[in-house]
């Protein structure tokens, strides 16, 4: 004997597999092939492909700092997409927040939305970027190293005293400050000419 669930019990379980296929819709839509940024010279190149047979009225484009709040940046009117072909779209964000992530998202007009993505906007104008500063345990210090050469960084207590130096082939050091006493520390950045690349200090708070 095959028991009937009640109405209420049908309804809800109807409500939420709804609410899961539009939960799994955002956070992939299969009307996009691909959606990626790029950063270079301080501006996000976005680029995605609208698989073919997909179409929408309309797209914006938006980005945020917390992934959370969403603002509107740009918007390409009327019908987008093609029934017959795939067809691949580029926004250029000119005036990204800098120092942060960003995070972007697509809204498809009547096909949901993209999924959100991601990028770092590092601005080196004054040749270095400490992140963050004052710090409690672990401080990146960015640079600009576009040919991968080495680097050292030389670390110094307020009095000149000289705690260690680091070296990469990267564009950033990694300084892990969380057995240090709370104070004001000093730190070089040189090549292997000995060329000064950056100087400044860097607050500790333990």
């Amino acid at each position: 004997m095959v028991k009937q669930l009640p109405a209420s019990v049908k309804f809800f379980s109807l409500l939420n597999f709804l609410l899961l296929s539009s939960y799994l819709h955002a956070q992939h839509n299969p009307v996009l092939e691909s959606f990626t940024a790029t950063q270079t010279n301080g501006k996000v190149f976005l680029t995605w492909v609208m698989s073919s047979g997909s179409t929408c009225n309309g797209i914006d484009i938006l980005r945020s700092t917390d992934s959370l709040s969403f603002i509107p940046i740009g918007n390409i009117a009327g019908t987008c997409g093609s029934l017959t072909v795939a067809v691949t779209y580029q926004f250029t964000d000119n005036n990204p927040v800098k120092n942060k992530t960003n995070y972007y998202r697509l809204d498809l007009g009547g096909n949901g939305s993209s999924q959100i993505i991601s990028v770092q906007i590092i601005d080196l104008s004054n040749g270095y970027l400490l992140l963050p500063n004052p710090t409690k345990n672990i401080a990146h210090i960015y640079f600009q190293n576009d040919l991968n050469q080495q680097h050292q960084l030389s670390f110094f207590s307020a009095n000149a005293h000289h705690i260690k130096t680091l070296s990469t082939h990267q564009n950033f050091f990694q300084l892990n400050t969380t057995n240090m006493p709370s104070g004001i520390y000093f730190f070089t950045i040189t090549n292997n000419a000995n060329q000064i690349k950056a100087r400044a200090k860097l607050v500790v708070e333990n």
